[in-house]
C-alpha cells in the first residue's frame, strides 16, 4: 500500500476498507469476472457489497429455500409469494419488524426451476418456513460471519443482469455509514484497525481496479464475531 491510506470502517458490519491514498475511486473484489461492462461491473459490485453487510450486520444466520409444488411459477408469481410471505410472517409476530433478504432464482426459461432463497434470523426461520404455503421449505445453519458473507454472495449471483432491484430486503435495519480516518502512513492501520474492532482482521481480499491495468486500490478486511 501507498504512504497514506484512508480506512472506511464498519464496525457493524465486520468489515473495513483500506484504501490507497485519499481520494475514493470505484473498484472490486479480485474475484470479480472480467468480461463484463464497467457500469455493470460497478453494479454487481455495489449488490455484493450491499448484501453482505447486511447480512453480516443483522446475523442472517439461516439459509431458506422454498420452493413451489405442482406447475412451474412464473418469476412475478414467484415475487409476489415472497412479499406475501415476508408480511404473513411479520403478522404472526404482531407486527414486528425484523430483517431478511430474498431473491427469486430461476424460472421464465432460465435453467433451472424457479424457488426462492432467503437469510433470515434463525429465530425467525421455523415461523417463515411454516407460513411457506406453496411446497417445500429447506433450512441449513450458517455457523460463522464467513458462512453468512459466503451465502450472502450466493444470493447476489442468483439475479439475472439488467432486470432491476431483485433482492428484497427488510427494511430500517441498513448497516451505519463508515467511520473514516484518514492516515499518513500505512504502519497505522493495524492500530487504528485494533482500536475500533478490537483485534486484527482474520480474513483480508484485495481490491482491484475494475480499469484493464488491474492495479490494487486497496484491501476488504474482514473479522468474525
Amino acid at each position: 500500500m501507498g504512504s497514506r491510506v484512508t480506512v472506511y470502517s464498519r464496525p457493524d458490519c465486520l468489515e473495513a476498507y483500506v484504501q490507497n491514498g485519499c481520494k475514493a475511486r470505484a473498484g472490486s473484489v479480485c474475484s470479480e469476472r472480467r468480461g463484463k461492462s464497467p457500469s455493470e461491473a460497478r453494479t454487481a459490485s455495489k449488490r455484493r457489497s450491499r448484501i453482505r453487510r447486511y447480512a453480516a450486520k443483522n446475523h442472517l444466520s439461516a439459509f431458506l429455500t422454498l420452493t413451489c409444488d405442482g406447475r412451474e411459477p412464473s418469476r412475478a408469481d414467484l415475487f409476489a409469494a415472497g412479499a406475501k410471505l415476508m408480511r404473513n410472517v411479520r403478522n404472526a409476530s404482531g407486527g414486528d419488524v425484523f430483517p431478511f433478504v430474498w431473491v427469486v432464482e430461476g424460472g421464465d426459461g432460465l435453467r433451472e426451476r424457479g424457488h426462492l432463497h432467503a437469510l433470515v434470523p434463525s429465530c425467525r426461520a421455523p415461523v417463515v418456513l411454516d407460513r411457506w404455503a406453496y411446497g417445500l421449505g429447506d433450512k441449513r445453519e450458517l455457523e460463522s460471519v464467513q458462512d453468512i458473507r459466503a451465502t450472502a454472495l450466493y444470493l447476489a449471483k442468483a439475479v439475472p443482469c439488467g432486470q432491476g432491484k431483485q433482492l428484497r430486503y427488510g427494511p430500517r435495519f441498513a448497516p451505519a455509514k463508515p467511520i473514516t480516518t484518514e492516515l499518513d502512513s500505512a504502519g497505522d492501520v493495524q492500530r487504528c484497525l485494533v482500536d475500533t474492532f478490537g483485534s486484527p482482521p482474520c480474513q483480508s481480499k484485495p481490491i482491484l481496479s475494475d480499469g484493464t491495468d488491474g492495479h490494487q486500490l486497496g484491501e476488504l478486511l474482514l473479522w468474525e464475531r
